[in-house]
């Protein structure tokens, strides 16, 4: 059973957001120690996995994009995007965040994700909750636990649309290494369905949330 100790540390890396491929890495040295495999034949083995597909590579292209919307201002861009919706509902601000975390994400744009929803998004929508009126702590952890659901659906089912993303590209070497040659681009089609149904499901959610918070507003008045 220790030799099935790679995929803990996939589980682990992937539930604590470490870097995909650094955790693949990790996973497949740990792996290969523990199987009784030399370390040079551990190297040869990545190394030969790596020739093969030299498109796993594809995504260092992107980083010199990013690095340049970053140094043109994006972050603060999106900030001042947000805060121009600081007086909207609850349901809103976070519509209008996963709808663009979800594009960013799918064009190749990373954007600072959950120390974004943390520093910015949630606080706002919490304030938001707040004008509403008295609401329990529950509903404002709520709240607060919506903004960071609206994050994680933005970003996981927005980056396989991307043709260069990480997670595309892994899936393709692992469908090619057992024997099935499919391409990046249909990999991303196929991800179109599911992310429009994740991005509706959040927008219905956002709605119930602002229905359920005015509902707890009129309760608590009327008390």
């Amino acid at each position: 059973m220790i030799k099935l100790i790679g995929i803990l540390i996939v589980i682990i890396g992937a539930t604590f957001e470490f870097n995909l491929l650094l955790t693949i890495l990790l996973a497949a040295f740990i792996t290969g120690l523990v199987g009784n495999m030399e370390f040079i034949a551990i190297l040869e083995t990545i190394g030969n996995a790596f020739t093969t597909h030299r498109f796993l590579s594809t995504f260092l292209l992107i980083l010199p994009l990013l690095g340049l919307l970053e140094r043109r201002g994006l972050h603060k861009k999106v900030e001042s995007i947000l805060r121009r919706g600081k007086d909207a509902s609850v349901g809103r601000i976070l519509w209008l965040y996963v709808t663009m975390r979800q594009l960013s994400v799918a064009l190749g744009v990373l954007l600072a994700g959950h120390p974004l929803v943390r520093s910015l998004v949630a606080p706002m929508a919490e304030e938001a909750a707040r004008r509403q009126g008295n609401l329990l702590p529950s509903t404002l952890d709520r709240v607060k636990a919506m903004a960071i659901a609206t994050e994680n659906c933005g970003n996981f089912f927005g980056q396989l649309l991307f043709v260069a993303s990480t997670g595309g590209l892994l899936v393709k070497a692992a469908m090619e290494q057992a024997g099935y040659p499919v391409s990046i681009m249909k990999i991303a089609l196929y991800g179109v369905p599911t992310a429009l149904a994740a991005y509706a499901i959040v927008v219905v959610r956002c709605r119930r949330l602002d229905e359920a918070l005015r509902q707890e507003a009129r309760e608590a008045w009327q008390d």
